[in-house]
């Protein structure tokens, strides 16, 4: 079906989307881990009295699990509808089983690069936004690389609008944790490091995995 699988690629076992499973899961688990343990819950995985403002394996590891972490409700359910957003047109794409490899290693390397721009202090860096911005920019690049093939095929073409529109807006929010107000620029991709950072993680992840050519 059209809606499951990427219309120009060649499905297999191993590129096939499985109703969305993994998108499902890795949205399920960061509901489920903040139901149960609530905010907060990287930075005590490890070493619960570590100091933040220096280097530590401790903090090192915390950073990384933070992307599964949240500030509140609000802030887990929007990062989780733009996540969806992602997933949807990702794992077409890609398959369930590459897909959930591919998000583990952008949520890793996103918070590598927030890291690096918070000059290693990690307490107040919790969310999966930055993961977000790096699946933003693959999808955009995707676009743009295989523009000649998705203006092809009708069905395609629409689908790619309606992602590029939806990850417009997603960008025009100012706001997420408490409050949520919209913009006509996108304010959010500006001024927030987490959200740039993630954004250049996300070029150089397309470019090194060399995603145009997974439709061939």
């Amino acid at each position: 079906m059209k809606f499951f699988d990427y219309s120009a690629k060649n499905v297999n076992w191993r590129t096939r989307n499985y109703f969305f499973a993994g998108t499902l899961f890795l949205i399920i688990l960061q509901i489920v881990l903040f139901a149960i343990f609530g905010a907060g819950w990287s930075t005590k995985l490890f070493d619960s009295s570590a100091n933040y403002d220096s280097f530590s394996i401790q903090n090192f590891f915390n950073g990384i699990f933070g992307s599964f972490d949240h500030v509140n409700w609000q802030h887990i359910l929007l990062n989780m509808l733009c996540f969806l957003f992602c997933g949807i047109y990702m794992e077409r794409k890609q398959g369930t089983l590459i897909w959930i490899p591919f998000v583990l290693i952008t949520c890793i390397l996103s918070r590598m690069a927030n890291m690096l721009v918070l000059q290693f202090n990690w307490i107040f860096s919790y969310g999966f936004s930055s993961c977000n911005y790096a699946l933003y920019a693959v999808i955009i690049l995707d676009i743009i690389f295989n523009f000649a093939k998705i203006i092809k095929l009708k069905f395609e073409t629409i689908w790619s609008i309606i992602f590029l529109l939806l990850i417009y807006f997603a960008m025009c929010f100012n706001g997420g944790t408490s409050t949520v107000s919209f913009v006509i620029y996108p304010y959010d991709f500006i001024y927030n490091s987490w959200h740039w950072s993630g954004f250049l993680t996300g070029i150089l992840i397309f470019f090194l995995t060399k995603l145009p050519k997974a439709d061939s």
